[in-house]
């Protein structure tokens, strides 16, 4: 007869620090009910390309629910493309609520602005409609940017052997109505691509280098 009160108790208790940590960190957030296994990546020394930032960084999420919080602790794995949080009690979880989009401070830079990420768009490449892109510039047409992280065999400095190494690669979208194209960043197929948007495109493009993230940023910042 005592068994039931005890599995009562404990219920209670279990649900009494489950909405602590809610309270701590926002009303309604919620996560999955196992830890991520994070391997001490916290470590002021460690330094894994696969993460956005080696340090938890404040940001914003909104969910597919419409729901939004602010001012959580945030990381994001690029390899994986998933937003993690850190937890009242400080062990690292994934969302339960699948979230559309999120921005990022730099932990380095605070005066820096946001990076904004955001999925749903039409999958491509590889990808999915789960895959976060950054969104550089927004409007009618995006620019986007998708990293991804690429292991490679390089030769250090010095060394005689090559070892293995993580790197990331860039590629970058247009989208519109959520509709994905590649961006090639040759003069010739960007002239073709926006002519019909923007009629002296030749002369923006010739002052341009498009092999700079700026530049593009510039060109499609004028676009919307």
């Amino acid at each position: 007869m005592k068994k039931p009160l005890y599995y009562s108790i404990a219920f209670s208790a279990l649900m009494a620090y489950q909405c602590s940590a809610f309270a701590q960190i926002g009303v309604g957030v919620q996560f999955d009910n196992t830890d991520v296994n994070y391997g001490g990546r916290l470590r002021s020394n460690f330094n894994d390309p696969n993460y956005l930032y080696n340090t938890w960084a404040k940001g914003s999420v909104l969910q597919g629910d419409g729901k939004s919080f602010n001012n959580l602790d945030l990381m994001f794995d690029r390899s994986k493309s998933r937003v993690l949080f850190k937890d009242a009690d400080g062990s690292t979880k994934a969302f339960a609520v699948p979230i559309a989009q999120f921005s990022i401070s730099s932990p380095e830079s605070p005066f820096a602005a946001e990076k904004i990420f955001r999925r749903g768009f039409e999958p491509i490449d590889g990808a999915t409609e789960a895959t976060y892109y950054e969104v550089l510039t927004d409007g009618n047409i995006k620019l986007l940017k998708l990293t991804e992280m690429k292991r490679v065999f390089e030769r250090a400095p010095g060394s005689l052997y090559e070892t293995k190494q993580i790197k990331p690669a860039y590629n970058y979208y247009v989208a519109e109505n959520n509709k994905l194209t590649k961006l090639r960043r040759e003069k010739k197929f960007v002239i073709n691509l926006l002519k019909e948007k923007v009629p002296n495109i030749e002369q923006v493009v010739a002052k341009l280098n498009l092999q700079h993230e700026e530049d593009l940023v510039k060109l499609f910042s004028s676009i919307n």
